[in-house]
């Protein structure tokens, strides 16, 4: 579903902010804006700015959005609180406004009003691309980095980070380039942890400029970002969404809503919610507009005040349904495992997903909004048919199968002669993934110079994981050997002779380890143990490359080894 949505986030900072907190109220002041500011103040549309504040003798303050022009001015109120005289909000650009903060005092009949202008026309930056913090609100102890990308890179070019504020006189943070380059990213560490002696530990908001330099020692290119420090937590709203934000009139939805670090949560036009002993909060409600309306969920807390807000739009029009989302996660699989479908509809009666070519572990039937696994054999594409009275609307998603290929997987440890228990039960051997997508090796053959056996189970290998095959998953039998991923029969390796162990995806062989039996050597309870440097199909060719097992794994009696975890380096 498309979110149609503002965020805002307000922020009564309850310590340090407290100059001009606690000495206001009184009859005989009129109230004063001390600071009204907002940074970076030229962003783009959809971005965020911090707004900050700071009065004398207030007791309550309101912010709007001003439109329209002199003489015919309109006001959307953003914020209004007799709790933060101080503080801060997060505000989410859309369009050019001018903001207005307003500050009253009970006591008196003045009222102090300052106002800013906000714009998203941002000129075009050729080198500095991005300049966003990783996370825009910190609590004690929490760190951030704030994150650049430039494109056109020369030698000399360098960055400087500091903090935008008038009096401030710190020294500048500095990343050097030393090589042309068509993109580099980067970060700078922003930081309130215990531990740091950075000058960019600060306490409360701030904000932070990059300007970069060209080889000349030039400044070229400027942005700014901001980061936010508190001392108690924000409330955190986690999601705040709707079943659907288009319905038909007489229609209804459901609005959920998850929050933390708060001690209520009121969704507007309804009860408060209060939240549990841990400050968490989790509810839904239906509603039933009779015309398009934005709902605004609050969420108070010791640390403040958090506002999102989103639309539900009732259409007069009948429409036919939309599809808002229909994805495939991961969108490439190799055989055997699953992919995940996820969709989201709007005003559909119902929705039907068929596959092509056709996929059985479709589920028959299916919600208006939903997911479901699927587990093709082959490269499939789905089509979903939302569908209502009006009409019907179509969407795709794509899962690729690949199948394995040669080197796509890694025989990595091979326990060939083990101590003192039987190698008919003791005998054992890893397989690694050396990629990023998940393996399932049921359906492999397994096989020496003597015998193969086929593994009938899922086994399902993640990128950069290992599986554990072994003879017998008796403890007694295999030395307390950690629990098989498979357990096989039938094969046996020869630690005196010539021969081989193979990994077999029908006609293809995914991998090999041969051994002569003569400069291949082993060393009873011990197994070859491939070098994590070269865990690949081809460095595990030769013998250079192993070493013996380099400790016994845990409950072992005798034998060494890494059995289904990381190697060790041999050197």
């Amino acid at each position: 579903m498309t979110k149609i949505t503002k965020h805002l986030v307000a922020c009564a900072v309850v310590a340090a902010l407290a100059s001009g907190c606690g000495e206001s109220s009184g009859p005989r002041y009129t109230p004063q804006i001390l600071q009204f500011a907002a940074f970076p103040i030229d962003a783009y549309e959809g971005d965020y700015r911090l707004l900050s504040w700071r009065t004398e003798y207030a007791d309550r303050i309101t912010i709007m959005e001003r439109t329209g022009a002199e003489g015919d001015y309109r006001y959307h109120v953003l914020f209004e609180s007799d709790m933060t005289p101080n503080g801060a909000l997060e505000y989410r650009v859309h369009g050019n406004v001018t903001l207005v903060l307003r500050a009253y005092n009970s006591g008196s009949r003045r009222e102090a009003e300052e106002a800013i202008d906000i714009t998203v026309d941002v000129p075009t930056s050729d080198h500095l691309k991005a300049f966003y913090p990783d996370a825009s609100w910190l609590g004690p102890g929490e760190c951030a980095k704030l994150n650049y990308t430039i494109a056109g890179v020369a030698a000399g070019m360098s960055l400087h980070l500091g903090i935008v504020e008038e009096d401030w006189s710190g020294d500048e943070m500095v990343h050097n380039f030393d090589a042309d380059g068509d993109i580099l990213s980067g970060s700078f560490e922003v930081t309130d942890c215990a531990t740091s002696t950075s000058f960019l530990k600060i306490s409360h908001h701030t904000g932070f400029y990059a300007q970069l330099y060209n080889a000349a020692g030039e400044p070229i290119e400027y942005a700014e970002n901001y980061v936010g420090f508190f001392e108690v937590p924000l409330p955190e709203i986690i999601s705040f969404t709707a079943d659907d934000y288009t319905i038909m009139p007489g229609g209804m939805t459901t609005v959920q809503w998850e929050v933390r670090e708060a001690e209520s949560v009121e969704l507007s036009g309804y009860t408060p919610q209060y939240c549990d002993a841990w400050g968490e909060c989790r509810g839904n409600a239906e509603v039933t507009p009779t015309g398009t309306i934005e709902y605004t969920l609050t969420a108070t807390g010791p640390g403040g005040v958090m506002v999102d807000r989103l639309t539900i739009v009732v259409t007069t029009t009948p429409t036919a349904p939309i599809v808002e989302s229909f994805t495939a996660a991961p969108t490439e699989i190799r055989p055997g495992t699953a992919s995940t479908l996820s969709w989201d509809t709007t005003l559909a009666t119902s929705v039907t997903i068929v596959g092509a070519p056709a996929d059985s572990s479709l589920p028959s039937t299916f919600t208006n909004d939903g997911t479901a696994d699927v587990t093709p054999t082959a490269t499939t594409v789905y089509t979903l048919t939302a569908t209502n009275s009006v009409g019907s609307t179509p969407a795709t998603a794509t899962v690729t199968v690949t199948p394995l290929a040669a080197g796509d997987l890694v025989i990595s440890e091979i326990m060939m002669n083990p101590a003192t228990v039987a190698d008919t039960t003791g005998e054992w051997f890893e397989i690694y993934n050396p990629g990023t997508m998940t393996v399932n090796l049921n359906g492999l053959t397994i096989g020496t110079g003597s015998a193969t056996d086929t593994i009938d189970s899922d086994v399902l290998v993640a990128g950069s994981n290992y599986a554990l095959l072994a003879l017998s998953s008796t403890t007694t039998e295999n030395d307390n050997l950690p629990t098989p991923d498979f357990v096989y029969a039938g094969l046996a390796f020869d630690e005196s002779g010539a021969d081989a162990l193979s990994v077999i995806d029908g006609s293809t062989t995914i991998d090999t380890v041969a051994w002569d039996g003569s400069t291949w050597t082993v060393t009873e309870g011990y197994s070859w143990s491939l070098d994590s440097s070269t865990l690949t199909a081809t460095g595990n060719d030769t013998f250079g490359n192993w070493c013996n097992g380099a400790a016994m794994w845990t409950g072992a009696s005798s034998n060494y080894g890494s059995p289904g975890a990381a190697n060790p380096s041999c050197s």
